[in-house]
């Protein structure tokens, strides 16, 4: 359903249904970035961050052919060659990738549908999910920055080193090539690359799945997977899945899920040869 304090949205729309939002990119005719839709989106991530009733936010375009490609270069040609870039003009390039720091560092479940071009600030967006789905022979990649004389001024070049080491970000960022869905299946900056007409329908799945599951849960996980994201020691890294574990386990949504899981057949091979298949199961029975 479309969300009524959401309604005055005028790049995209927003519907939430079992605590999952659903943001569909609409800027036609093909989704360039331009400076007021940024300004939107990084408001909305902001309020969904904030808003209890969200869980998980999934991103996606209605627009044939096209995620986002990437900001306007129209917009940049305004000004490039000039001093104007220095006083932190209306880019909103600042707007792109502190929304992709949001859609990471929030304590919910962020996923991106890329079923076109996706490039520039669009990609860099998608690198600050938790998670990226393509359709196979209609997602590609492409990062223009280098071509028309600029570096990547949103994360791309920072978040894709992390994501699937520097030789490769190098290529894409350097070679400022097309990258198909099954490349970027392969090498990591998408999770799966499905056949078209199946990969809203896993997500969703995903999405309403994840959400069905303790929240207390899911937002720590996220804290410790984005800790060890970050490079830091192994063994620091284990101390914080410790405390969190231990966090975690004083929760009233904890104990819920434990009692239930054990009442299902938990820890016997009723459920324990069928878990994946359980762990959804008992995420919907629960409606915590």
């Amino acid at each position: 359903m479309t969300v009524t304090k959401y309604s005055n949205l005028k790049y995209m729309t927003l519907t939430l249904d079992n605590h999952v939002a659903i943001i569909t990119v609409n800027s036609p005719p093909i989704n360039v970035i331009i400076p007021e839709h940024w300004v939107e989106f990084f408001n909305l991530s902001k309020e969904l961050r904030d808003d209890t009733d969200v869980r998980v936010i999934v991103i996606q375009s209605n627009t044939p052919g096209y995620f986002m490609p990437h900001y306007s270069v129209t917009s940049l040609a305004q000004i490039a060659g000039t001093a104007g870039i220095r006083g932190g003009p209306a880019l909103t390039l600042d707007y792109i990738g502190s929304t992709a720091e949001v859609l990471r560092t929030m304590g919910k479940a962020t996923i991106a549908i890329i079923e076109g071009r996706v490039g520039g600030g669009g990609a860099e967006l998608s690198y600050g999910c938790d998670m990226r789905f393509g359709a196979s022979g209609k997602t590609i990649f492409c990062q223009p920055e280098v071509a028309i004389g600029i570096t990547p001024g949103a994360g791309a070049s920072a978040r894709l080193a992390r994501l699937i080491g520097r030789s490769r970000a190098m290529e894409i960022c350097l070679g400022c090539m097309d990258i198909d869905a099954e490349t970027a299946e392969k090498w990591g900056i998408i999770n799966r690359a499905f056949p078209p007409d199946q990969v809203r329908p896993f997500v969703y799945n995903l999405a309403r799945r994840i959400a069905s599951f303790p929240v207390p849960a899911v937002k720590a996980t996220k804290e410790c997977i984005n800790r060890a994201d970050m490079g830091t020691d192994v063994v620091s890294d284990i101390i914080f899945d410790q405390n969190a574990f231990r966090k975690t386990m004083s929760t009233k949504e904890a104990k819920v899920a434990m009692d239930a899981f054990v009442a299902a057949g938990g820890d016997t091979d009723k459920v324990e040869s069928r878990l994946g298949d359980a762990c959804g199961e008992l995420g919907q029975a629960l409606k915590l």
